[in-house]
């Protein structure tokens, strides 16, 4: 999904959100009645289900944006667990506002809390900037910065193998995360068709040098 579409689904996403609670909070706490109620709660369900429709449609974006993130990363595996938790409290708030009236009680508190969830999934994936390399949210030895060992390793590899089939200057111009450059230097090792070409560790320090690479 495109950086500017994922944004302005997150911002309409928020702003349903916020509606759907203020018109709420006014329900709850003003006692109104006759008309003004009438329009405040045809607001409020208005508004509960752009909150619906906008999280469903921003979740595909953030499910692309986690894609580059390491799985085992600390940040992914919170995203996951929030959204695993959203969405049935999300279904079981529709069902009982449609169905259930006598649970019309228990709304308030459960709404209260699917947005304060909602804010937080949304901000999550702002917290990975685009062309952030991917293993800049994993825990472990990868994310250390690469030593003067293993840049010297990956400049040689670099000047040894990469220039088998191109120039450097077709390197130095691609502006990948470290998920892409991970995928590139696979297919460059399938089509050198050399099982000797590039080991599995040596294609990691390639990786991690050329996505931090200014």
């Amino acid at each position: 999904m495109h950086t500017d579409l994922s944004y302005i689904l997150m911002a309409l996403f928020l702003v349903s959100g916020i509606s759907a609670v203020l018109s709420m909070l006014v329900l709850q706490g003003r006692g109104l009645s006759g008309g003004w109620a009438n329009g405040l709660r045809r607001w409020h369900r208005i508004s509960g289900y752009l909150f619906a429709l906008f999280f469903l449609a921003s979740l595909v974006g953030m499910l692309e944006r986690l894609l580059q993130v390491r799985a085992e990363g600390t940040l992914a595996i919170l995203h996951v667990a929030l959204a695993v938790v959203l969405v049935p409290m999300l279904l079981v708030k529709i069902i009982i506002a449609r169905w259930f009236k006598r649970l019309y009680p228990q709304l308030t508190g459960l709404g209260l809390a699917v947005f304060y969830l909602a804010v937080v999934l949304v901000v999550l994936p702002a917290l990975v900037p685009a062309g952030v390399p991917g293993d800049l949210f994993v825990e472990g030895p990868e994310r250390a910065t690469l030593s003067a060992a293993e840049e010297s390793r990956a400049g040689f590899l670099l000047q040894d193998r990469c220039t088998r089939c191109h120039t450097l200057e077709k390197v130095s111009e691609a502006e990948m995360t470290l998920d892409e450059w991970s995928n590139t230097i696979a297919r460059m090792k399938n089509h050198a068709q050399d099982p000797d070409f590039l080991s599995s560790g040596d294609a990691k320090i390639l990786a991690r040098y050329l996505a931090t690479a200014e």
